[in-house]
């Protein structure tokens, strides 16, 4: 007779990533890199608890649930299948507080049940995984080339089921990336089609800083598309405050003694209001005509 299989157990394990961000916006490249890696974070730490200490879940999953409004949180909770019951009755919560511990560069142990003997799980133990290693420094970095974000803080579930939040600060996160030699010289980041409204009058026709709103915050952009820099020197083209243009920006977060430093730089303009200017009677009036390139 065949022997019948036990259904496998399924568990879940609440998570929650919230950043602390100034304008509740986070673009969308951002979110699913964030995404993406908090998810490889996760497999790949099952991925070592079963290879070194035998004491992993047989797979790893998470979903994302509905995001509150006001706020801009990541909740999550991560889908665990075990077919041993015994292990599902000892394994307790222990994937989130191990995600607590590398991405707050946390260094005390933590012990988790195999069944007859408790096993120490340290940081170094789960920093032997190239993927672990990738997924936690991506996540700091990310967050902190965004600078909107001021910190994130972070909502695990423990044993007996309480959910505890502990903050992250960006000093914590800058240490976390460059411990893991993942936070490279140069990190660039391009967003096509942006909506960018001008800040102060723009008349130089060279490259320059332009300020700028960018996802509703003000920030300084070299404009750097010298075709459009061309046309405005042949068209006498100049702009004023709350005009708008449709545009790429890069923007290059850089890693210095001082922290990460950011820059932008407006690669190609594809629409803008062009202004042509007419005299009457000794008096320049402007005409508005909203052109595209």
């Amino acid at each position: 007779m065949k022997k019948e299989l036990k259904p496998a157990i399924l568990q879940q394990e609440f998570f929650e990533l919230t950043l602390n961000i100034e304008d509740s916006r986070l673009s969308a490249f951002e979110l699913i890199g964030l995404l993406s890696n908090t998810e490889m974070l996760f497999k790949s730490i099952n991925q070592t608890l079963n290879t070194k200490f035998a004491v992993g879940y047989d797979s790893v999953s998470i979903d994302v649930l509905a995001l509150e409004k006001g706020s801009f949180k990541i909740p999550l909770f991560v889908k665990k299948v075990v077919n041993s019951p015994i292990f599902a009755s000892t394994a307790g919560t222990l994937l989130g507080g191990l995600a607590l511990n590398l991405l707050s560069n946390n260094t005390n142990p933590q012990t988790v049940s195999g069944g007859n003997d408790n096993i120490v799980i340290e940081n170094k133990d789960l920093l032997d995984n190239q993927k672990t290693i990738h997924a936690v420094s991506n996540i700091a970095t990310m967050t902190l080339e965004t600078d909107g974000i001021r910190d994130i803080a972070v909502t695990y579930e423990k044993d007996n089921g309480e959910r505890e939040r502990v903050c992250v600060s960006k000093e914590k996160l800058f240490e976390v990336a460059n411990r893991h030699d993942i936070l490279v010289e140069n990190i660039h980041n391009i967003q096509t089609n942006v909506v960018l409204e001008i800040v102060s009058p723009v008349f130089m026709n060279k490259p320059t800083s332009w300020k700028i709103l960018y996802n509703g915050a003000p920030i300084t952009a070299k404009m750097a598309d010298e075709d459009f820099l061309e046309t405005m020197d042949i068209q006498r083209i100049a702009f004023a405050k709350g005009d708008v243009i449709v545009a790429d920006i890069e923007s290059i977060a850089t890693n210095t003694e001082k922290g990460i430093k950011l820059k932008h730089f407006i690669r190609k303009v594809h629409s803008y209001p062009r202004y042509t200017k007419i005299t009457r009677q000794g008096r320049i009036e402007q005409t508005e005509l909203f052109g595209k390139e």
